[in-house]
């Protein structure tokens, strides 16, 4: 099912993290895909997961647990599962650990 939140933002707020699955014009979590958002909160826990499935732009480290790509902005994340370019935008130091998988 499609929810179209006209430029809302959405939250996760259940008791866990979720897989975020974003493709070009729309991201889904929790079995619903959201249309006309851009901004994305995740459990307050930064474990939820971004898989990325746009064709794109590079990945911005925007600061602790948040990531941006094109329009769409991710807070209270924990990882991000791309194969495009990462760079840091935050203005400070990050650590960041690549896996293979």
């Amino acid at each position: 099912s499609a929810l179209n939140t006209n430029g809302g933002a959405v939250s996760n707020g259940t008791s866990n993290g979720l897989t975020v699955s974003l493709s070009d014009a729309n991201f889904q979590a929790a079995g619903i895909t959201f249309t006309g958002s851009t901004s994305y909160t995740g459990h307050s826990g930064n474990s939820d997961i971004v898989t990325d499935g746009h064709n794109g732009t590079s990945w911005l480290l925007k600061g602790q647990n948040s990531a941006q790509t094109g329009n769409f902005l991710f807070s209270n994340i924990g990882t991000v599962q791309t194969g495009d370019q990462i760079q840091n935008d935050s203005n400070g130091v990050q650590t960041v650990a690549i896996t293979e998988g």
